[in-house]
């Protein structure tokens, strides 16, 4: 039997008794405060509270509220509080009931975009005057996400918002991913209020089926009211929402890339008056279905420049999808995109149009052939690789670019990670930019994508890096750089910090750059003002395995934070590192750039091949770990006949291994 909660306020001596029994139980270490339907615990994960205004009123700022499935018969306050209130398992299975009472949750004076409420469906509330009936946010500025905000009433004669009533935010309150269904009022459906200017933005939601001025004829759906106060809507569809004034919005209502079944002014991209093609948003055989089917013209008529960043969101949509699988969908649902390949120069002339055009999965795939840098945008997850590798495919550039090739975090939108892999091009850069941070042959700015089987040469630096740089700027970064070869990159001037590859950030930023270097060959670089060493660390770990750093000038590498490690590794002068050895690696041509490895090189199976991030194929796209070991270096020796491949010590730990490893 599901037990009924029913708390309006928490009286101030509960409250004092509840941080008490907190304190005394060593709870103010603790940072997440658990609560279950009909538990009377004390917060902890296995005797967790019975209610979700009990668990607000015991956490301090920075904690976070874990709520099981169930319904909860509560009128929350947030107390002002930064805190996160989550459901564990989503707003399917997990409700807030306000009774029909009052207001649903109210957010008080001082809670700012950290105070965040996600995963639940609100409803039951009610409003009164200037008191909305779903949420009522008095001068704060939260963030409510992945919620279903339904059933809400504000019917008073004076009554304002059946879901949101916002006054004197300051800042914005960001609603993001939420179905707004079935609430209604005889004023307004969401409505803000100013002394000091308010400020809602709803980004890719659902409104449907809710109705403002059903018995006066003076309502609007959203209401702006003074010259201070805005609402910024983006992604979001409206469907069979009827108003008694006829007028939909009022104030300063701005609308882009929405479905709109009514005339609006001004706006981006938005889809008008046509059939939303959704499952049956008007519930005619059963409940309101709002997801898209097949062929909804606002399947990828979404935007994915968010205009905005705000703490807890994450890019999903209501039912914990992926959010950008393509280019985003509008409303609360994403549909399934389906990945596709662009070839360059049949589809696209240029590697920059390829990339411009392709959406999150998509392969870009170019021929061989010279081709200028491009910039990767909006935070994609693509592959982008050429046909026939870096020898017959070469990017390069002599001029004022800050990067031939630059990766970076666009704000407000997931970062890049592994999965975006740039594959298979000799990079040239000559740049002419000097005192750039970024100037490189390739930037990577807060993100991690994976660059492999690349070759980089002639990259001569104006400013500190040649090579790479790796900066953390307002994300973290963590590139894997694997099977690349670096060779006859200089330097044309003299700087302290003059480098081949630099992985940095400032203090400023909060955030940490790292980078894992796996299978690379270092060759015949010289950098002739590069008092820094080949390889400079500022920041978090960088990590180099299975590499060979022979011939290049300088031989030392500057490590200020001390993360710097390198293993099984061919250095020459030596380095501290399980497995690394100083001997001469014996590569075909160093001076002209041939870096296969010799028959009886010393770097031949000497590799480590329990490396998980290795991969596959070597330079040239030949099979890595062909023996007992790896070899060190970008190339993997092709040697023919049999080999004998041991199981017990010093081989494999199992036959089933030795066997997978055979060819």
């Amino acid at each position: 039997m599901t037990a009924i909660h029913r708390i309006r306020s928490i009286p101030s001596g509960l409250m004092i008794l509840t941080l008490a029994l907190a304190l005394c139980t060593g709870a103010s270490a603790q940072t997440t405060w658990y609560v279950a339907d009909g538990a009377t615990g004390m917060g902890t994960q296995g005797s967790p509270l019975g209610s979700i205004q009990g668990a607000i009123a015991a956490a301090a700022n920075g904690d976070r509220v874990q709520v099981g499935p169930g319904t909860y018969f509560e009128n929350l306050n947030f107390l002002g509080k930064e805190i996160v209130v989550e459901s564990e398992s989503g707003p399917a299975v997990t409700t807030i009931d306000g009774g029909a009472t009052y207001t649903t949750v109210k957010f008080s004076p001082g809670s700012t975009d950290e105070a965040t409420l996600a995963g639940f469906t609100v409803t039951n509330g009610k409003g009164g005057p200037w008191r909305g009936g779903a949420f009522d946010i008095d001068g704060s500025y939260p963030t409510i996400r992945h919620c279903r905000i339904v059933g809400n009433t504000c019917l008073h004669t004076g009554g304002h918002g059946a879901a949101f009533f916002v006054k004197a935010s300051g800042q914005p309150v960001t609603v993001f991913n939420c179905l707004i269904h079935d609430n209604h009022g005889h004023g307004q459906g969401i409505i803000t209020y100013a002394t000091g200017g308010s400020q809602v933005r709803l980004f890719s939601c659902t409104i449907a089926g809710n109705s403002a001025g059903s018995i006066y004829s003076q309502g609007e759906l959203i209401r702006a009211f003074a010259t201070a106060d805005s609402v910024s809507l983006m992604n979001t569809a409206f469907v069979d929402n009827p108003v008694g004034s006829g007028i939909p919005f009022s104030g300063a209502v701005t609308a882009d890339y929405c479905y709109l079944p009514f005339s609006h002014s001004g706006g981006t991209g938005n889809v008008l008056f046509i059939n939303p093609g959704m499952v049956d948003e008007l519930g005619s055989t059963g409940p309101a279905d709002f997801h898209l089917e097949s062929t909804s013209p606002l399947i990828d008529a979404g935007t994915l420049d968010y205009p905005f960043s705000a703490p807890n969101i994450d890019w999903v949509d209501l039912e914990g999808e992926k959010r950008f699988q393509g280019r985003c969908d509008i409303g609360v649902y994403e549909t399934e995109y389906t990945p596709k390949v662009i070839d360059v120069p049949a589809d696209y002339p240029s590697i920059q149009a390829a990339v411009d055009a392709a959406w999150h999965g998509d392969e870009v795939v170019v021929a061989a052939g010279p081709y200028p840098g491009f910039n990767w945008p909006n935070n994609k997850q693509l592959v982008v690789r050429s046909a026939g590798g870096a020898a017959a495919t070469f990017m390069e550039f002599s001029g004022a670019p800050n990067s031939l090739v630059q990766i970076a975090h666009y704000p407000n939108g997931p970062a890049l990670g592994r999965e975006a892999r740039l594959e298979g091009f000799t990079i040239r850069f000559h740049g002419t930019y000097p005192g750039a941070l970024e100037a490189a042959g390739l930037h990577i700015e807060s993100c991690s994508p994976t660059i492999e089987r690349c070759i980089f040469t002639y990259c001569i630096a104006q400013a500190d890096t040649g090579a790479i740089s790796i900066l953390a700027s307002d994300e973290d970064a963590d590139p894997l750089i694997r099977n690349c070869e670096f060779h006859k990159n200089d330097s044309a001037i003299s700087s302290t910090v003059q480098t081949l590859i630099r992985v940095f950030t400032f203090p400023a930023f909060g955030t940490v750059a790292s980078a894992q270097f796996q299978g690379c060959t270092f060759a015949n670089n010289h950098l002739t003002g590069g008092s820094a060493g080949l390889v400079r660390s500022e920041s978090g770990p960088v990590s180099f395995e299975n590499c060979i750093f022979w011939g290049n000038t300088p031989t030392s590498f500057h490590d200020p934070a001390g993360q710097l490690s390198i293993t099984s590794s061919c250095v020459q002068g030596g380095f501290a590192g399980a497995g690394n050895i100083n001997t001469d690696p014996m590569l075909v041509d160093a001076v002209n750039g041939d870096l296969h490895l010799q028959a009886g090189s010393p770097c031949i199976d000497a590799g480590d091949p329990s490396s998980a991030t290795i991969g596959a194929i070597d330079i040239d796209g030949d099979p890595r770990m062909l023996h007992l070991s790896i070899d060190m270096g970008s190339d993997e020796v092709q040697q023919s006949g049999l080999f004998n491949i041991l199981v017990g010590p010093g081989g494999y730990s199992a036959i089933q291994d030795a066997i997978d490893a055979a060819f």
